[in-house]
């Protein structure tokens, strides 16, 4: 089974950890860690009297931020079970559509996904990425709540599906 894990913010790492390992633990699971660098937070600095390459240099900065926090995933992993395949990729692009794009290239049998809860795990805010690989994704998605702040415990599975959910406003 080939798990593709879409992690966006390292303070999330944990429960998204806890999850996949609880979901998909044992042997035969490829997972592959991915972060997509937005390249829409760049466009304005191209504008910006800095020019393009104060827009490379902060590039480059995040491209090595999310490779260390791929890489503190992996092992936060594999101390949860050591029987994944862990795969790490950092990709530039519109995050929903790099994730549909990396599933289908990489024939992932599940995506999974985070959603910030808002405190007492009944009302979750799905961001437009989430709700996007909701709504265009052609394979299951996992969506995982992520606790309200890093001091927060735990995750809990919130849908498996691969149409958007409904949830209380």
């Amino acid at each position: 089974m080939k798990v593709l894990v879409a992690i966006d913010e390292d303070e999330f790492v944990m429960p998204i950890v806890d999850a996949v390992a609880r979901l998909f633990g044992g042997p035969g699971k490829t997972v592959k860690l991915l972060n997509v660098i937005d390249t829409s937070t760049f466009l304005n600095d191209l504008h910006d009297q800095s020019g393009p390459g104060k827009t490379r240099k902060l590039l480059e900065t995040q491209l090595k931020k999310a490779a260390f926090m791929l890489k503190q995933t992996r092992i936060n992993l594999l101390c949860e079970d050591d029987s994944f395949e862990v795969e790490e990729s950092v990709l530039v692009g519109t995050p929903h559509r790099v994730i549909l794009d990396c599933a289908e290239e990489w024939n992932a049998d599940v995506i999974v996904i985070g959603a910030h809860s808002h405190g007492d795990n009944t009302r979750l805010r799905v961001s437009s990425v989430s709700t996007a690989v909701l709504k265009l994704a052609d394979r299951p998605v996992t969506v995982v709540s992520l606790p309200k702040s890093a001091e927060s415990k735990g995750s809990t599975l919130v849908q498996q599906q691969t149409s958007l959910p409904s949830f209380a406003t």
